[in-house]
This record gives structure tokens, sequence and C-alpha cells, in this order.
């Protein structure tokens, strides 16, 4: 299986802590048969939809790290992104995440096909926004 990850937070040069979160990201995707083909490092607002598109398009599954970035409404960029897996029919899996104070993302949750959160209170506040 052929998968793309959505936000490669190795963007912040000599952040040990994103470091090692994608390491063990495509660690843990290699030891269950799943080949990290592409990364996309940041989420930039003016990013071409039929660039990224067709950057997905080859993917048969969709993997969003939401290390640090799903909280207080941020990460629209990335949720556009999400929308637009979507409309290609792609698996969109939302893993390593916080979901906080999100009142105009949560109408994005219907594009994920799984979500994994960090903490009971990430979990308290998606079962509330559906």
């Amino acid at each position: 299986m052929k998968a793309i990850v959505l936000n490669d937070t190795r963007r912040e040069v000599g952040h040990l802590g994103c470091l090692r979160v994608m390491s063990n990201l495509i660690e843990a995707a290699s030891n269950n048969g799943i080949v990290i083909a592409d990364t996309i490092t940041s989420i930039d607002p003016t990013i071409d939809e039929i660039a990224f598109k067709i950057r997905v398009e080859s993917a048969d599954v969709v993997i969003v790290n939401g290390e640090g970035t799903l909280h207080h409404d941020r990460g629209a960029g990335l949720y556009q992104q999400v929308a637009w897996c979507a409309q290609l029919g792609k698996k969109v899996h939302l893993i390593n995440s916080v979901w906080q104070d999100n009142d105009s993302a949560k109408e994005y949750l219907n594009h994920f096909d799984s979500i994994y959160v960090r903490e009971s209170l990430s979990l308290e506040s998606l079962q509330a926004d559906g």
C-alpha cells in the first residue's frame, strides 16, 4: 500500500520532537506494509489544487499528521487539502492529533475515515463536534 503524509512537521529545522514523530510514523507504516511515497511538509494557503491532486492521486491512502496543528481553528490549509483528498475518493486517516476549540473546522470531520487523537480531552471534544 502506498501512502502520502500531509503535515510533515520536519519543516522545523532542528526540532527533535518533530523529527522523531515523523521518523516513528514512517517506521510504523513500513512495519505494517505501508510505503510512504511522499510527504507534504508545509501548509501553504496558496497551494495549487491541481498540482496537489496530481501529487496525491497515485497514493492509496492519505495519512494526516495532526501533531501540534488542529486546535483553535488552525490548519485551514490542511483542511482544504483533506477536502481535496476526499474529492479524489482517497481514504484519509488523521493520527497523532489534538482536537480543541475547532468551531469552524468541525465541518471537515466527515472527510476523515478514521481519527486517532493523543488524549481523552480531544476525544471528548471530537465527540461533541460530531
